[in-house]
C-alpha cells in the first residue's frame, strides 16, 4: 500500500510502506520490479503481493501553479539557483618538453600576450567564463584556475611553471557571484510546483479510493479507480538467493 509520510512547506514526500523500500525512495534511488519482488520476498516470504504505482504524471493535466505559488516556491529554493562567480582569461602555454629552451621567452619584460604570441608563435589561447569550483575549460588545471582567479580584472601573471608546463595568465572578464531571478527560472520553478502538487493529488486518490473498500477488495478498488494492479507471484522468486 501507499501512504503518504509527511508534507512540510513546499517539500511533499510519499513512500511504500515497505520500510527497504521506503529507504531507498528516500535516498533518492529508483527501484525496478526485480528489486522490489526481491525486497518483499526477503521480508514476507512466498505470499503474493498485490501492488499499485500512481505516477504523478497522470494527475498533472488536472492541475494548475499560480504566479503567487511560483514566487512563494523560488524563495525557498533561491539558494537552489545561486550562480557562482566567473573569471575569463587569455594565456600562452609553452608544454614541458619546451621550458628547457624558453629560458629566453621567460626572461621577457613588458611584452604583452599578444606580442609574445606574436613573436615566439605560440597561440594566444581564450577560455569562456568558468567558476573556481569547475568545470575548467580543456587545457585548465586547477592551479591554473586558482592563479586566474587571485589576479584582478585585466592583471597578468608573470609566467607559472606546473608539472605539465609553463602559462603565462591574464584575466580579462569576471563576473561576481548572483542569483538567478525568478523570470530566468520560472519555467523550472513552476515545473517543480507541478511536480508537487500532482505527487500529493496521486496520494490523495489512492488514500481516498482505499478508505471505501476493505483490504480483500483492494484489486477492485484499483480497477475501479482506474489504477493497474501490479501482481508479485511466488513464482517469481524461484531462483533468487
Amino acid at each position: 500500500r501507499l501512504e503518504r509520510l509527511s508534507h512540510s512547506g513546499n517539500k511533499i514526500r510519499d513512500a511504500l510502506t515497505i520500510d527497504k523500500v521506503r529507504d531507498k525512495i528516500e535516498a533518492h534511488l529508483t527501484i525496478g520490479d526485480e528489486e522490489l519482488k526481491h525486497l518483499y520476498k526477503q521480508t514476507h516470504g512466498e505470499r503474493e503481493l498485490i501492488y499499485a504505482v500512481l505516477p504523478w504524471e497522470t494527475q498533472k493535466e488536472s492541475l494548475t501553479v499560480t504566479d503567487e505559488e511560483t514566487a512563494t516556491l523560488y524563495e525557498s529554493l533561491k539558494d537552489t539557483f545561486r550562480m557562482p562567480g566567473r573569471v575569463k582569461i587569455q594565456y600562452l602555454f609553452v608544454p614541458k618538453e619546451k621550458v628547457e629552451a624558453s629560458a629566453e621567452l621567460f626572461a621577457q619584460t613588458g611584452a604583452t600576450l599578444p606580442e609574445l604570441a606574436k613573436k615566439t608563435g605560440l597561440p594566444l589561447k581564450e577560455t569562456e567564463p568558468f567558476a573556481q569550483s569547475g568545470p575548467f575549460p580543456e587545457g585548465i588545471s586547477n592551479q591554473v584556475a586558482e592563479e586566474a582567479f587571485a589576479l584582478k580584472l585585466n592583471e597578468e601573471t608573470g609566467w607559472v611553471h606546473y608539472e605539465d608546463g609553463s602559462y603565462k595568465i591574464k584575466k580579462t572578464a569576471e563576473e561576481a557571484e548572483k542569483v538567478k531571478g525568478l523570470g530566468e527560472v520560472r519555467d523550472k520553478i513552476k515545473e517543480i510546483a507541478l511536480k508537487q502538487k500532482a505527487v500529493e493529488a496521486a496520494v490523495q486518490k489512492l488514500n481516498s479510493t482505499k478508505a471505501h473498500y476493505d483490504a480483500a477488495d483492494f484489486e477492485k478498488m484499483l480497477a475501479e479507480a482506474k489504477i493497474p494492479a501490479l501482481h508479485i507471484d511466488p513464482k517469481d522468486f524461484a531462483g533468487r538467493e
